[in-house]
C-alpha cells in the first residue's frame, strides 16, 4: 500500500502536524534552503512539528542554476546540520529557469556536472545521496534526459497525470508528488501531495539509521567498553556481538572514529567505537 506525504514552505502558513499525522500522512518534505542565502523562516519550526507527531521529515534545497555550487551546498548544509535518526534523505529541487531557478548560460552536460557536484558533496557529508526532484520538461530541458543519477539518487517526480512519466534512465520512483493543489487537515493552504512507492517498511528503509544520544544500539560483532573514548582506555567490558545498549554520550571523535557511551542496563557503562555499534 502506497503512503501519502505533502511538502511544505513557509508558503503554507502555520502547520498543525498532529492533525496532519492523523489525516493519514506518514511523511513530509520540508523547505530548508534556496540558492545562496535564502532560509526558509518555517524550516525549524515544521521539522520540530513532524519529529513530534510521528512523521517522517526530509529536508530539501531549492537548486539555483546561476549560482556556485558548493556554496549552495554548504548554505544547504549549514543550516540543516546532521540528519537525525528517523530524518528521510535530503532532496535536492531542480526545476526549469522559467519557475525561479535562475538562468542557465551553459550546456546540459555542465548543468548534469554541476548537479553531479552538488550530489557529491550531500553524499560526502551525510552518508547518502539525496533525492532528485524534478519534472519530466524540466529534466529534458536542463539535462538532455541525463540518467547518470539513476543508480544513485531516488527518483521524487511530479506528475500531474493518473499515472508519473519517469525521466532519466530511472525504472522507477521513489516519491511522486501528484497534486499541487491538495488539502490536509492540519494545512491551512492548499498544499502539494505525495505518495511513496511503497509500504512502511519501504518508508523505514529510506529513514536514517545513525547513532544518536536516548537512542538504541546493537553490537554487530563482540566489542569492548571502555573507561574513556579510544583504545587507550581501559577494557570494562566485552559484549558479544547482538548484545543490546543504549547510548547516553558522544560522539567524542579519537584518530579519526567515533566512540560513544554505551549502557548495557546490567550495569555496564563506558565507551564503545562505532566500528562495532550499529543502530537497533
Amino acid at each position: 500500500m502506497a503512503l501519502e506525504g505533502v511538502d511544505v514552505s513557509h508558503n503554507n502558513g502555520r502547520v498543525n502536524w498532529l492533525r496532519v499525522r492523523r489525516a493519514g500522512i506518514s511523511f513530509a518534505y520540508i523547505k530548508a534552503t534556496e540558492g545562496l542565502t535564502f532560509s526558509d523562516p518555517a524550516c525549524s519550526t515544521n521539522l520540530a512539528g513532524c519529529r513530534a507527531a510521528g512523521v517522517a521529515p526530509g529536508l530539501y534545497h531549492f537548486y539555483h542554476h546561476d549560482a556556485d555550487v558548493q556554496q549552495q551546498a554548504a548554505h544547504f548544509l549549514r543550516v540543516v546540520g546532521k540528519p537525525q535518526p528517523g530524518d528521510l534523505p535530503p532532496a535536492l529541487d531542480v526545476e526549469a529557469p522559467g519557475d525561479g531557478s535562475g538562468t542557465v548560460s551553459y550546456a546540459a552536460v555542465e548543468v548534469v556536472r554541476r548537479l553531479g557536484e552538488f550530489v557529491q558533496t550531500l553524499e560526502r557529508a551525510v552518508g547518502r545521496a539525496p533525492a532528485i526532484y524534478t519534472y519530466p520538461s524540466a529534466w529534458k530541458e536542463l539535462t538532455a534526459n541525463s540518467s547518470v543519477f539513476a543508480d544513485t539518487c531516488p527518483l521524487w517526480i511530479a506528475s500531474y497525470a493518473t499515472t508519473p512519466t519517469l525521466v532519466g534512465g530511472w525504472s522507477d520512483y521513489t516519491f511522486w508528488q501528484y497534486s499541487d493543489h491538495g488539502t490536509v487537515d492540519g494545512i491551512p493552504t492548499d498544499v502539494d501531495r505525495d505518495r511513496l512507492h511503497g509500504d512502511d517498511a519501504m518508508l523505514d528503509a529510506l529513514r536514517d539509521r545513525s547513532l544518536a544520544v536516548g537512542g538504541m544500539a546493537l553490537l554487530n560483532q563482540d566489542g569492548n567498553v571502555r573507561t574513556a573514548p579510544g583504545l587507550g582506555g581501559h577494557i570494562i567490558k566485552a559484549l558479544t556481538k547482538g548484545t543490546g545498549v543504549v547510548i547516553v554520550d558522544g560522539p567524542r571523535v579519537v584518530k579519526d572514529r567515533d566512540w560513544w557511551k554505551v549502557d548495557d542496563g546490567e550495569g555496564t557503562v563506558g565507551w564503545s567505537s562505532s566500528k562495532v555499534l550499529s543502530t537497533a
